[in-house]
């Protein structure tokens, strides 16, 4: 009889065991990485007072004149690309001597660690436990949790899963004017050098201010100087055929020459490309060949590269001294999705020396674009 009471008691702590696991993975799913929401927080989280931390500097951390023995931590405002890390304090409250289960620290995120001072605790002994969170791909309200999961050494007394939650809002280092940078068209076909004006929010002497283009079609030359800068933006027309929505990244680190940490601040500008549509000549020159077939005449092609959708969306032109000639016939041929070849075909060659700078051959694409070609007869 008593090995069967003992048996139901074992049972009866693994089920408690296998539940609470269960109930701590619900709970990390529920708040693992993104942005932060309200919605299904327990009224314990609601009531926790939260301390708020602006960003005067890029690495958040806290003293040990300022630990935690909340649950939860909001570190408010700090600067995207830091680094956040906070002390909370654990207190074995069980009245038996814990340790650590095994792979008993687990946080949500790959961007956030745990590291735990003692790992076994006598009954009211306490710990501290620091939770470092990187911002460095996190923009606006972050949520991270950890847990640690205590196993008493007296197997009657079930595991206690002790949860942390490490929150605040991630701002942007760098102040941009415009905040989006919008290309038309006719800033492409301009060939514009467009400008964002660039302000690093707080002083960082020494440090480079490093970017990266989120596309290959965007050009960018920095002018920087000790807290701010401008950027000039251009669209190379070529990788350019439809609407683009980029951005582009802007980030200052320097080492502490005392600590070793490395200061970090992150910026991100977006940047729209409307309605492009952008045409480029591949040739320079029409290139007339005779063809064997008396008939046929002259045959030769320019290409271009772009979206040019069928030949109701071009006008060409042909001329010998600025006077049109109407002999002559053309089509437009699709060889890749954005790659086209206009064949052009003229009956017979013009009487006496044909003047390459006098025959000229005139497409034009979408109203806006218009290129002129030299002939030549061969």
């Amino acid at each position: 009889m008593r090995v069967k009471r003992n048996l139901l008691r074992v049972f009866f702590v693994e089920f408690c065991c296998f539940l609470q696991m269960f109930l701590l993975f619900f709970v990390l799913s529920m708040y693992g990485c993104g942005n932060r929401s309200d919605q299904g927080l327990s009224e314990l989280q609601k009531a926790v007072t939260k301390e708020v931390v602006q960003p005067t500097n890029t690495n958040s951390t806290n003293t040990d004149s300022n630990k935690d023995e909340s649950n939860t931590i909001d570190v408010g405002d700090v600067y995207r690309g830091s680094t956040v890390s906070r002390v909370f304090v654990y207190e074995n409250k069980s009245g038996k001597k814990q340790t650590i289960a095994k792979n008993g620290i687990r946080s949500s995120c790959t961007c956030s660690s745990l590291a735990v001072d003692k790992q076994t605790l006598e009954p009211g002994e306490k710990t501290d436990i620091r939770m470092t969170v990187s911002l460095s791909d996190k923009y606006g309200n972050f949520d991270e949790t950890g847990v640690i999961i205590w196993k008493a050494v007296d197997e009657s007394i079930p595991i206690q899963n002790h949860v942390v939650t490490l929150s605040g809002n991630a701002v942007s280092g760098f102040r941009f004017t415009p905040d989006i940078l919008v290309i038309t068209k006719k800033d492409i076909l301009e060939k514009k050098r467009l400008k964002i004006e660039y302000e690093r929010l707080i002083d960082m002497q020494g440090a480079e201010v490093h970017t990266r283009v989120g596309h290959h079609s965007l050009s960018l030359t920095k002018l920087s100087s000790e807290r701010g800068g401008t950027l000039q933006v251009s669209v190379k027309p070529e990788f350019v055929n439809d609407n683009i929505y980029t951005s582009i990244n802007i980030w200052s680190h320097v080492r502490d020459q005392y600590s070793g940490e490395v200061n970090t601040i992150m910026g991100t500008i977006s940047v729209r490309i409307e309605n492009p549509e952008i045409v480029k000549s591949v040739t320079s020159s029409l290139k007339l060949r005779k063809v064997g077939d008396a008939q046929v005449g002259y045959k030769g092609y320019v290409m271009f590269r772009g979206n040019m959708n069928d030949a109701k969306n071009i006008e060409v032109k042909l001329q010998n001294d600025n006077k049109p000639i109407t002999d002559f016939q053309f089509k437009l041929i699709k060889i890749a999705s954005i790659v086209h070849r206009l064949d052009i075909i003229v009956p017979q060659k013009p009487d006496g020396v044909v003047d390459r700078n006098k025959y000229r051959l005139q497409v034009k694409v979408f109203d806006d674009s218009t290129f002129d070609f030299p002939v030549d007869f061969q």
